[in-house]
């Protein structure tokens, strides 16, 4: 009898080991970026919203207070995809609030350089500028070359269109000298390429495209989105899309299960999303 119960106790401990939902997955920081990350590029907001929602619940149920820093900051930005810019503003002052417990730059740059780009969508260039020279600030204290460089680059990509739209061509052109001496990423080639591409520099733009697509392997789905994007816009001037399309796909073979149509429309999306919001 002793030993019945014994393994009827085992058998419940381990049934209930077994039915812990995936969902109460405890991620690092970084992890939890990349799927956030992976599902905003895919364009299922929603999904990513929710595993930060999530993410969040079981940070502090853990004391994890730089966990629970990047989530609310995931939220900031994925918030201000969606325009909703009072809801993101609350989950950075959240992050704000908490910030007192986390030396960490990686995360105090994201935080700054979230603010930077809300208060630009409401017209606030001035105090977008400011925060964005604090995000700056804090990401050249980050250890990670590659981590620290794709933040500099965002970062000094956003300052440059806060002056351009002020029409401040000294500091545009100070901006632009500092990004460029970082180590060339995707997105510098790509930024390159549009400015002949607006200049009908065809040839040029597409020599620096495909530098672009050489590099692109370990960088992350929206430097690659972008890429793409920018040779949908030479192809469509030159009309041979349909011959580039299949050397991209061939270059990424993550873009072979989906139908041309399909990754047109969601180019179109992510334009609209990325580049006119």
């Amino acid at each position: 009898m002793f030993l019945n119960c014994y393994f009827k106790k085992t058998f419940y401990v381990l049934l209930l080991f077994l039915i812990v939902p995936l969902s109460a997955q405890i991620y690092t920081v970084d992890e939890l970026d990349s799927l956030t990350e992976k599902y905003r590029i895919e364009g299922d907001i929603k999904k990513s919203i929710a595993l930060n929602e999530q993410a969040i619940l079981q940070y502090e149920k853990k004391h994890n207070t730089e966990g629970a820093i990047g989530a609310h900051i995931n939220l900031g930005g994925l918030l201000w995809y969606l325009h909703r810019y009072k809801e993101s503003l609350r989950h950075l002052e959240n992050a704000e609030n908490q910030l007192v417990k986390t030396k960490n730059p990686f995360l105090i740059a994201k935080l700054y350089g979230e603010y930077g780009r809300n208060y630009a969508s409401l017209g606030l260039i001035s105090q977008s500028t400011d925060n964005l020279n604090k995000s700056i600030s804090y990401a050249k204290k980050i250890k990670n070359k590659k981590q620290r460089e794709k933040l500099l680059y965002f970062y000094y990509t956003w300052k440059l269109q806060n002056f351009e739209e002020l029409s401040i061509v000294d500091s545009v052109n100070s901006v632009y000298n500092k990004r460029i001496e970082l180590t060339a990423q995707p997105l510098t080639f790509v930024h390159i390429a549009e400015k002949f591409l607006k200049n009908n520099e065809l040839d040029s733009a597409e020599s620096y495209l495909n530098k672009a697509m050489s590099i692109s392997g370990d960088y992350s789905l929206y430097q690659k989105s972008m890429t793409l994007l920018a040779f949908g816009k030479l192809y469509t001037e030159k009309k041979t899309t349909k011959k580039r399309w299949n050397i991209t796909s061939s270059r990424w073979p993550f873009l072979r299960k989906f139908p041309e149509k399909v990754i047109l429309q969601m180019l179109i999306r992510l334009f609209r999303k990325l580049i006119n919001s």
